[in-house]
């Protein structure tokens, strides 16, 4: 993922003047880099039609941004699918200034399966976020 991320971070400092890396503007660098890889896997006079662009991702399965893979994304004749998104998942903690990286409770998932085998999850995964807000929210 470093690779994406320095990629991210060169990209945010040619185009923003006062740039400041963040979760959140990674997240859409991500989901634009992701938008682009299924775009140039779609014929070009088929890229404004949103059931092509799905057919394309559901078609394509697995794609590769940066070294990140991210899918399967398959579709089931009964509705059901797979939206898999990324492979790995690095879990930190958010410290004043930045962010602790939590070795010990990143995983990954097989390329080959929708899912995670529960059982090679760390044992405590904790999901939330507490921020103390200031200013005119």
């Amino acid at each position: 993922g470093s690779a994406l991320v320095a990629a991210y971070q060169a990209a945010m400092q040619n185009t923003v003047a006062s740039f400041t890396p963040s979760y959140v503007s990674l997240e859409g660098y991500l989901a634009a880099a992701f938008t682009v890889a299924v775009l140039q896997r779609m014929p070009s006079e088929s890229v404004e039609d949103p059931k092509e662009f799905l057919r394309a991702v559901y078609g394509s399965s697995l794609f590769t941004v940066g070294k990140l893979t991210l899918g399967p994304y398959l579709a089931h004749s009964d509705g059901t699918g797979c939206n898999q998104g990324l492979r790995q998942v690095w879990l930190t903690k958010v410290v004043t200034g930045g962010y602790v990286p939590l070795p010990a409770a990143t995983f990954s998932f097989s390329s080959t399966a929708c899912f995670s085998d529960p059982a090679a999850l760390p044992k405590v995964l904790l999901f939330g976020q507490s921020v103390a807000l200031s200013g005119p929210w």
